[in-house]
C-alpha cells in the first residue's frame, strides 16, 4: 500500500512541475505577472512525500530478519 502512494505522489509531483511548464506564464498590460506560482510547491512537496514512501517501502520490503 505504501508502494502505490509513493507512485501516486511522485506521478502527482511530476504532473504539478509540468503543468506549470506547460501553463507558463504571462504580463499584462499593466505589467502585472500571472503565472501557477502555487503548483511549484506543491510539486515539490509531492515528490519529497513520494520519495520518502518509496525508500520507506524499499526499507520495509528488504529489511533483514535476526538470525
Amino acid at each position: 500500500m505504501i508502494g502505490r502512494f509513493s507512485v501516486a505522489s511522485l506521478g502527482l509531483g511530476v504532473f504539478c512541475l509540468a503543468a506549470f511548464q506547460i501553463i507558463g506564464s504571462t504580463v499584462d498590460s499593466s505589467g502585472l505577472l500571472h503565472e501557477a506560482f502555487a503548483l511549484i510547491p506543491v510539486g515539490m512537496v509531492l515528490l519529497v512525500i513520494g520519495g520518502a514512501l518509496g525508500i520507506a517501502w524499499f526499507a520495509k520490503r528488504h529489511r533483514r530478519t535476526a538470525p
